[in-house]
């Protein structure tokens, strides 16, 4: 009943390999105010916000299994299977 999977999806933009594990969770932790002082109006904006790409680089580079070095990806989480009750801790 409260029990969820979220993917995580990371793909290198130097040959495209996509990495992609599944992990299970009980609640999803969402920001209502992200990094760069955004500030989600609401859940849905929230969870936008959740889901929303990022990109790894500079210091936080991806090690490619394709490539076998250091690389610049993008990197997003996604609701694989959502849970029939959601729970949801807002951070502030």
């Amino acid at each position: 009943w409260f029990s969820g999977a979220l993917r995580s999806q990371i793909q290198c933009c130097h040959c495209g390999h996509e990495s992609n594990t599944q992990d299970p969770f009980l609640d999803l932790s969402l920001e209502l105010r992200a990094v760069g002082g955004r500030v989600a109006p609401d859940l849905d904006g929230a969870m936008t916000q959740f889901c929303q790409e990022e990109f790894l680089d500079g210091a936080n580079k991806y090690k490619c299994e394709a490539c076998g070095k250091l690389r610049r990806a993008r990197k997003q989480f996604l609701v694989e299977r959502p849970p029939r009750h959601l729970s949801v801790h807002l951070k502030r």
